[in-house]
């Protein structure tokens, strides 16, 4: 039997090129499929030309990313949006479903999330990301533990982690069974005004420990993809032969890891 290519693509990192780019670019650089982020952009929403792309381009869509705050097309209340964005990673035989635990446009998102998730994680693989710190934000918004407890499956960023200060490998591991979806980037670990930057680099040019986390993920039985999102500046003003150069240098460094 053939291995899986477990490492995927995020779009959100290519978000100003269109959809179809974005599947051409991912199967060309060796990706094993693509995490949609539903955006503003009508392709990220439209399940025939989703599904005639993944025909088209041989690429699967294993996850889905719910509109973040800055789009607000399914509205702003948690079960609209989980419900509106299940319709289409079921339509594009997507098992994952990515959420943020919170959205700046409705304080009580939080709550609501709770209580949707009750019903809804019954009906599809829905996984809560750890978010980055921030001075206004509470620590069961960005601690893996504080996540695991209050909303039960994590989408893990590597990132995202980086920005608390807490230690990379016993949060990790403190959360390892409730892991099931990885966001997978570095972080130089920079600090501006005593807060740690929340960088999305490319991994390997950074500090944290990524080989380390896809052994021991790998080593204790996991199933899930390894998703890299980056920050988008890091392909601004480059052509998409430069873009595909670039991931296909950061896809072979993660299937170097083990994934």
């Amino acid at each position: 039997m053939a291995k899986i290519n477990r490492v995927i693509l995020s779009t959100g990192a290519l978000f100003t090129l269109p959809v179809s780019n974005i599947f051409q670019i991912a199967k060309k650089s060796g990706f094993g499929g693509i995490e949609l982020m539903i955006d503003k952009d009508p392709g990220t929403s439209d399940a025939e030309s989703l599904n005639w792309l993944r025909q088209k381009y041989r690429t699967e869509v294993p996850a889905v990313h719910v509109p973040l705050s800055n789009c607000s097309i399914f509205g702003n209340g948690a079960k609209e949006i989980l419900s509106r964005s299940i319709t289409i990673a079921r339509s594009v035989e997507a098992r994952t479903l990515v959420v943020h635990p919170v959205r700046d446009d409705n304080k009580n998102f939080a709550a609501e999330l709770e209580r949707a998730l009750l019903e809804l994680q019954k009906k599809f693989g829905i996984v809560t990301e750890n978010l980055p710190k921030k001075p206004t934000r509470g620590i069961r918004f960005y601690s893996p533990l504080v996540i695991a407890k209050n909303y039960g499956k994590i989408c893990l960023d590597t990132s995202h982690l980086a920005t608390t200060g807490m230690d990379f490998r016993k949060s990790i591991l403190a959360v390892l069974d409730k892991v099931k979806h990885i966001h997978i980037s570095d972080s130089n670990l920079t600090t501006v005004e005593g807060v740690i930057r929340d960088e999305h680099l490319p991994p390997a040019e950074g500090k944290l420990p990524l080989g380390w986390l896809i052994k021991t993920l790998c080593d204790t039985g996991y199933k899930g993809y390894f998703c890299v999102e980056l920050r988008p500046e890091i392909f601004s003003s480059k052509s998409n032969r430069e873009i595909t150069k670039i991931l296909s240098r950061i896809c072979k460094t993660l299937k170097g890891y083990g994934c």
